[in-house]
């Protein structure tokens, strides 16, 4: 890893536009999009070396971003067996274009460093004042994005989609205290990071990641 004290601040300018409809309290249809220019955007980038890349920070030129994003919470409030439950789900499409050099210095279009084409939020929330009891089920997903940049395609660096899923459940047991229980990315999916070109990728790593789990106890005096 090296520094590069070469690099200039980036300058983002942001348009944004967005529809938002309230059916009832705590539910909401929300449609937005949006528009994003960047200009000397720092993206982590690979210096190439005699032996191997070297991780540092570079500058691009112009980069743009667009896209929109769709929202819904709701309640399900229609049935007696699903009143205490509330869905929520989001998802985000994004287009993103950087104009660089590469080695030969001609001039080539690629996705921003970090951006993913696509995310999916999603959410099963279970809540009984009566009871005490909240149960919130959480997941998410989002799409390939490129994870480090460098001056030739085929050693760019992606991160490709895996899915977290986490459980957080809450329980009073008295006026004062009550009792949370979560459990973190449960399904412990391996990070995979890819190299080469887009028509043939290589696994460049494998990362195994592991599930987290808490109890605590806290209180309001």
């Amino acid at each position: 890893e090296i520094g590069n004290p070469n690099l200039k601040r980036a300058v983002i300018e942001n348009y944004d536009l967005r529809f938002e409809y309230f059916p009832d309290y705590g539910e909401v249809i929300a449609l937005s999009g949006f528009f994003k220019r960047f200009t000397d955007a720092i993206e982590d980038s690979l210096a190439a070396e005699a032996t191997r890349p070297i991780l540092t920070w570079s500058n691009a030129p112009l980069a743009e971003n667009w896209g929109f994003e769709v929202e819904l919470r709701k309640k399900l409030d229609f049935a007696t067996l699903t009143e205490d439950l509330t869905i929520s789900a989001n998802y985000t499409r994004v287009w993103s274009e950087v104009e660089v050099k590469d080695r030969s210095g001609n001039d080539v279009t690629r996705p921003l460093q970090g951006q993913a084409p696509w995310s999916i939020n999603a959410g099963l929330l279970y809540d009984n004042p009566n009871s005490g009891t909240a149960v919130n089920l959480l997941y998410n997903t989002v799409g390939r994005r490129l994870y480090q940049v460098s001056d030739a395609e085929f050693l760019n660096i992606y991160i490709e989609p895996y899915d977290k899923l986490d459980l957080v459940v809450t329980q009073k047991i008295s006026r004062v205290f009550k009792v949370k229980a979560a459990a973190k990315n449960i399904l412990a999916e391996d990070v995979i990071k890819t190299s080469g070109t887009l028509e043939n990728p290589y696994e460049y790593s494998r990362i195994s990641t592991g599930s987290e789990y808490s109890l605590s106890l806290s209180g309001r005096f």
